[in-house]
């Protein structure tokens, strides 16, 4: 999973959201960080280790962000930035720079854990399961036979952080 799932899932978002590209190993070294600050017990040399890396990413990200705020660009970081939110009573407003910024680091960290395990399932069951490689390839040509092939394959091998490498 390390050396396809992870690389391209970051690939894809990283150029979705606008952010550099060949960054691969320092935004997988970031998500470690965000998912071990919230999940996991620590000593004080890790904590300090991961928040470190988290305020680079904060650091990297509000940068990002502040150029796009400056001069939007075709991605999701300049939508971000510059989404309005229409509220009940018809008035809009724009999000807060830190809702924007929750947003992206969200999108970035999230993104990248739940879809590079997706994949990694989808390995998986096409590896290990007879049938199923040929049944992907039959589907392949036809858009909707291929989003029920997909759909079909999320519900049975929902996210789990304990994905077989």
């Amino acid at each position: 999973m390390k050396d396809i799932a992870i690389p391209l899932t970051i690939r894809i978002i990283v150029e979705q959201l606008g952010l550099d590209t060949g960054m691969e190993e320092k935004i997988s070294r970031w998500s470690v960080a965000v998912t071990a600050q919230i999940g996991a017990m620590q000593n004080r040399e890790t904590m300090l280790a991961n928040a470190a890396q988290i305020a680079e990413l904060q650091k990297y990200l509000i940068a990002k962000m502040k150029a796009r705020e400056a001069e939007p660009a075709e991605d999701m970081i300049s939508d971000l930035v510059h989404a309005q939110v229409t509220n009940a009573d018809g008035s809009t407003e724009k999000l807060t720079f830190a809702e924007a910024v929750s947003l992206v680091r969200a999108t970035l960290i999230a993104g990248n854990d739940t879809t590079a395990t997706a994949i990694g399932n989808l390995f998986y069951v096409l590896t290990t399961r007879p049938g199923m490689a040929e049944l992907l390839e039959s589907v392949v040509d036809d858009e909707r036979q291929l989003n029920r092939f997909i759909e079909e394959h999320l519900r049975n091998e929902p996210r789990s952080g304990h994905c077989p490498a």
